[in-house]
């Protein structure tokens, strides 16, 4: 068992650290999730996978805590969770159904979040495009 910060990581942990480095390494695919589906809150980014047979759904939410508030601005608070969903949606149910939500929070569910996005926007390409473009053409189309 790996150690995380403060330990040994928990099973659901681990499979969070396993998610990251399929998803980096270009063996887990993700795709933008429809963010309508989900309304409960204000949904920041919606995004899905299926890892042998089985859906996942990260889910990145923003809701406002106005107790902590107290006369000012409620304070929005940022979470983000990994749910197994069902692989259909029942009648008269517009969304996936959460089967279960791994109880995972901090900085490891963020990095995953932070590799599903750097892939699901191309970063990658992106850089290696941008870096291999021959500037002596780029300087002098523009004159």
């Amino acid at each position: 068992m790996s150690v995380g910060q403060f330990g040994a990581r928990t099973r659901p942990e681990e499979v969070i650290v396993k998610l990251i480095e399929l998803t980096q390494d270009g063996g887990l695919i993700w795709e933008i999730g429809n963010l309508k589906e989900l309304s409960e809150e204000r949904i920041e980014s919606v995004f899905e996978t299926t890892y042998k047979d089985r859906p996942l759904r990260l889910v990145e939410r923003t809701s406002s805590n106005p107790s902590r508030a107290l006369f000012l601005e409620p304070i929005l608070q940022p979470s983000i969770t990994l749910e197994i969903v069902s692989d259909y949606k029942p009648s008269g149910q517009a969304t996936r159904m959460t089967l279960w939500t791994f109880p995972v929070r901090g900085q490891l569910i963020r990095d995953l979040l932070n590799a599903v996005k750097y892939q699901v926007a191309g970063v990658r390409s992106f850089f290696e495009d941008v870096l291999s473009e021959d500037t002596s053409t780029t300087e002098s189309d523009a004159e």
